[in-house]
């Protein structure tokens, strides 16, 4: 018997937004299974969380960042954001890709914050006109681990799990 996923909870939401905002979603059960997934919480809660999925040796997708409708506007998409280009170097990858939609602008912003580079398509949206791909060098980019640590204040915190 396998163990429940302690991001079950944050998953059903992503599912629900993407049924509202889409009409239909496409979250498995297994979503996050072989990810490294990152989450940061405020006031002890879960309100966000970011998954890094491996592509090759050199290259890593970060995928279903969410966070909570009620926790947007407060720096946490921008923490996962940095948390993962943090941990994929760590991990020894050189690039961090991702697939970002146009009607989600913040995702846009925080990609263009990061100065991640436009690259080819991949993945299943390659002909979505919403889609917009992006590559972050991780060889050029900054260390965001400082920044990360400092802008967890209170009982802002984030951590690493591996599902």
């Amino acid at each position: 018997m396998s163990s429940p996923d302690p991001h079950a909870t944050m998953l059903a939401a992503l599912r629900a937004e993407y049924v509202t905002a889409y009409g239909s979603h496409d979250v498995a059960e297994d979503d996050l299974d072989g990810c490294t997934v990152l989450t940061v919480r405020c006031h002890g809660e879960e309100v966000g969380m970011v998954a890094l999925a491996s592509i090759d040796e050199e290259t890593v997708l970060a995928r279903r960042l969410y966070v909570c409708p009620p926790h947007r506007g407060h720096g946490h998409g921008w923490e996962l954001a940095r948390l993962a280009a943090t941990e994929a170097r760590r991990q020894g990858y050189r690039h961090l890709v991702g697939e970002l939609s146009t009607e989600v602008p913040a995702s846009l912003a925080i990609a263009a914050r990061l100065r991640a580079r436009p690259s080819a398509p991949f993945g299943t949206y390659i002909h979505d006109p919403r889609s917009r791909y992006v590559d972050l060098d991780l060889d050029t980019v900054e260390d965001f681990a400082d920044q990360a640590r400092a802008i967890r204040r209170g009982n802002a915190a984030a951590g690493t799990r591996a599902s």
